[in-house]
């Protein structure tokens, strides 16, 4: 059936929401943050954002590798999801270190760079989700991939021309009327 090619768009769809999401609650919760007077984080963290930062990059390098591999959208954009993951790490990482290198006044710097993730993290997001919705909506591929259709159904015999020619992706393959 025709509908089930729109899974893997959707899936995609679904995770850029998400990346979405998350970026519009990290930003709340920065915002938040950055108005209320507060104490700086524990030097530990930093431990243990070394720690996610390098896990997640790894998982973001073999997820898009594996993404590549199989053709799919939505484990690249789970691969992305790893990526942002580690940007927001990264980014508490430096607001935190800002924040115990700087001492009394530098306490709101781990909001900050959280901010500046969130930022980051929407704009993957939305950059994930062009595709997806494209794909949802039937855009039209490239041109040149239906110029090369049009050329091989051109080759058939009895065909005489090739007026209209219509293709749109669902799932992996490319329908062609």
């Amino acid at each position: 059936p025709y509908g089930h090619g729109k899974a893997e768009p959707l899936a995609a769809a679904v995770v850029s929401g998400m990346l979405l999401l998350a970026a519009g609650l990290i930003a709340y919760h920065s915002l938040h943050g950055i108005l209320q007077p507060r104490v700086a984080p524990s030097a530990w963290t930093l431990i243990l954002l070394i720690a996610v930062i390098v896990v997640k990059e790894i998982l973001f390098r073999f997820v898009l590798h594996e993404a590549a591999h199989v053709e799919s959208s939505a484990v690249k954009t789970d691969a992305w999801h790893h990526r942002s993951d580690a940007i927001t790490s990264g980014a508490a990482f430096v607001g935190i270190s800002i924040a115990l290198v700087g001492g009394k006044g530098y306490e709101n710097a781990d909001n900050w760079a959280a901010l500046v993730a969130a930022f980051v993290i929407a704009f993957n997001g939305w950059r994930l989700l062009r595709p997806a919705f494209n794909e949802l909506m039937d855009r039209s591929p490239d041109r040149k991939l239906i110029e090369q259709i049009k050329t091989i159904a051109a080759t058939i015999p009895g065909v005489a021309g090739v007026e209209k020619c219509f293709v749109r992706k669902m799932g992996y393959q490319f329908y062609a009327d």
